[in-house]
């Protein structure tokens, strides 16, 4: 890509998430009476790219609250989902299944991040031979016989 396309590119992804996204945002939500979190939990199925769309969408809020929920500690989403719904205006009696969608889609998102927190401490411990901890993980694990190895042709 040329120097020219690169700058281009830089500029549209600015001018929408600074200028566009907002008004595209208010224009549906006038049109729906829904805000971005709603919209996406009706018409998204159960599934990760739910999950990920709301990911999205709170990490792109100029919301604090809205952006510290992807970042909460699992015992704290129920507390998160009623905080995004006073923020967002959302009438749980109107909408009656978005607190749950919601909640389930918080609960995989901090559940993700902890799970790759947890990996990437395991793979920042270097192995040490002389640890007895590690060799006892190695054979316990047997990480040797779960390697497959393939001949090459």
């Amino acid at each position: 890509i040329a120097a020219g396309e690169k700058m281009i590119i830089h500029l549209w992804s600015y001018l929408y998430k600074h200028v566009f996204r907002f008004w595209v945002k208010w224009i549906l939500r006038q049109l729906t009476g829904k805000c971005e979190l709603q919209r996406i939990c009706d018409g998204s199925k159960k599934s990760s790219e739910r999950t990920l769309r709301i990911e999205h969408s709170l990490e792109s809020s100029k919301s604090k609250v809205l952006q510290s929920a992807v970042h909460s500690p699992e015992d704290e989403v129920k507390k998160y989902v009623a905080l995004i719904m006073k923020e967002k205006k959302i009438d749980i009696h109107k909408d009656t299944g978005f607190a749950l969608k919601l909640q389930m889609c918080l609960l995989q998102i901090t559940g993700y991040k902890k799970l790759y927190s947890d990996v990437e401490d395991l793979r920042k411990c270097p192995y040490n031979s002389n640890n007895k901890e590690h060799e006892k993980e190695l054979i316990e694990k047997n990480i040797y016989a779960a390697l497959e190895f393939v001949d090459a042709p």
